[in-house]
């Protein structure tokens, strides 16, 4: 008896963070979703694999994201994180023993330093300080599939031209291409935005947007390039 079916997909993209400081929003950010998502997700999916489940998760990683995680600089920057991380838990670990702080607060700093000591291990080693490499495998195995996105995460139906989606898409899918070995299936639209094709003008003053034309639809443009499905939000259907 067949009673339906599940789809499982998750949406992984951060803006352009690497050489813009540290923290809240420069390169900790990234730094932080490797060691608490994605090395964490790379464990559970392989986790499966060994005990002969396939997952089965979709997921897509934008371009931006992908060309940061390869980046030449990142390897060390991450691994310098894990190591402060791996640091700071020593440290409060002797503070807290100082302050008479109860044995919970103790525990935690054990907690922490031992998890970011594994997630530094399981990037270097079990990774080879690759992420997206770790992905690809997984994909090559049939085990799970990856998406692409827009190329800078652009919002779709606010880009004026036509040509401005083109390039979010061609882009995205020459990206893929290079890390993946392969044409993208589907993509995840930047915020799930969908745009149909009709006639569009803008009440602002602002040439030439302010002049009634046909504007492609989304799908076509997405066709153009080869891609066979997108992901959008029910309401915009």
């Amino acid at each position: 008896m067949h009673s339906g079916n599940y789809v499982l997909i998750l949406h992984t993209h951060l803006p352009w963070v690497l050489h813009h400081g540290n923290w809240p929003h420069g390169v900790d950010w990234l730094s932080e979703a490797v060691a608490e998502c994605y090395i964490p997700l790379l464990n559970v999916f392989n986790d499966c694999l060994s005990e002969g489940i396939v997952p089965k998760v979709t997921l897509d990683i934008s371009p931006i994201l992908c060309e940061q995680l390869e980046h030449k600089d990142f390897k060390k920057i991450f691994i310098e994180y894990c190591e402060q991380k791996i640091k700071s838990a020593q440290e409060d670990r002797q503070n807290f023993k100082n302050w008479g702080y109860d044995e919970h607060h103790i525990w935690l700093t054990n907690f922490w330093e031992e998890w970011y000591t594994n997630k530094k291990e399981d990037y270097i080693k079990k990774y080879d300080s690759s992420i997206i490499n770790g992905l690809k495998q997984l994909q090559d195995q049939n085990a799970i599939e990856i998406m692409t996105c827009g190329a800078t995460h652009g919002y779709f139906p606010l880009l004026g031209f036509d040509k401005s989606i083109n390039l979010q898409v061609a882009t995205a899918v020459k990206n893929y291409k290079k890390y993946f070995g392969r044409e993208p299936k589907g993509i995840w639209l930047p915020e799930c935005a969908y745009r149909p094709s009709y006639e569009w003008q803008t009440y602002l003053p602002i040439t030439p947007f302010n002049s009634k034309k046909l504007r492609t639809g989304v799908e076509q443009i997405l066709a153009t390039h080869g891609i066979k499905y997108f992901v959008t939000d029910e309401d915009l259907l």
